[in-house]
């Protein structure tokens, strides 16, 4: 049974992430993980609450210093720092895990990200992921639903849908990476929950986002 953390996520698509993940990870504690694109340390304070070593990583400073403001708080030990997906601030093979949400579909290189992630991995290590699928369903649904009517997004977040990435070319960045045991499922929005949340669901329809996990190749075996 997966270990259930003492914060909750902020988001149901948030929480549908982890159900999934949760099937792949059942235990969280003292693994070392990386929250690529932190913002300002939701989900890096929900995995501090599972007993992980986190730490976090984000381009934009504010968001970096309001999510170590967060941790001080909260008395939560994560270390945040200033810095990209194609290019992260740390040593090879340095985590367990990496988690990458809502990000890829910002990359400015999406292979070079990828490579990193596999190489501040382990060998053995999970990368664990979302994105949105270029499709027109995405189209209408993400761009125009989501952000014209909803204003859920700011400009500076805004998502452009010729960067979005199709199911069938993460795996092939995935692969040409090393990474193996790829597996993916869809995320599909459902309608508003209660108050103005949105109402997702994991399952096989990819059109318009989808999740996933890969691993690194193990290492060499034990002497």
């Amino acid at each position: 049974m997966a270990e259930i953390g003492a914060n909750p996520l902020e988001g149901s698509e948030t929480a549908l992430r982890f159900e999934y993940f949760d099937r792949y990870l059942a235990h969280w504690r003292d693994l070392e993980v990386l929250d690529v694109g932190c913002g300002q340390g939701s989900v890096s304070t929900f995995l501090s609450g599972r007993g992980c070593h986190v730490f976090g990583v984000d381009p934009d400073p504010e968001n970096v210093k309001l999510a170590a403001e967060r941790a001080i708080r909260e008395g939560r030990g994560i270390d945040y720092r200033v810095g990209t997906a194609e290019r992260l601030p740390y040593e090879d093979h340095q985590f367990d895990v990496v988690i990458c949400l809502d990000v890829l579909e910002h990359a400015s290189n999406v292979s070079q990200a990828i490579g990193e992630m596999s190489r501040v991995l382990q060998p053995g290590g999970y990368f664990l992921f979302d994105s949105i699928n270029r499709t027109w369903t995405s189209r209408v649904v993400s761009v125009w639903l989501t952000e014209s009517l909803l204003r859920r997004r700011q400009s500076k977040r805004a998502r452009d849908w010729r960067k979005f990435i199709r199911p069938t070319e993460l795996e092939k960045h995935l692969r040409a990476h090393g990474f193996l045991d790829i597996s993916m499922a869809g995320l599909t929005i459902r309608g508003r929950g209660q108050g103005k949340a949105m109402r997702s669901e994991v399952g096989s329809d990819m059109r318009m986002s989808y999740l996933g996990i890969g691993r690194t190749p193990p290492g060499p075996p034990a002497v």
